[in-house]
């Protein structure tokens, strides 16, 4: 079975990197949310609801 990602996952894919790359820089961060009872930030979580990402599972015909 040849499984492959959909030109829109793709695009996910690579938005959630840079996204990843430019919002949560490796040095420390990791550790930091791991130690944080809640494991993100306001900051963080309100960026990724702006891109959509909190509402990833809801069809876009109850939006």
């Amino acid at each position: 079975m040849d499984i492959k990602l959909s030109e829109d996952q793709v695009e996910m894919q690579r938005q959630a990197r840079r996204f990843c790359e430019n919002e949560t820089p490796m040095e420390g961060y990791v550790r930091k949310m791991f130690e944080d009872e809640r494991g993100f930030t306001d900051e963080i979580w309100a960026k990724m609801a702006e891109m959509g990402w909190t509402a990833m599972r809801i069809p876009e015909e109850y939006d």
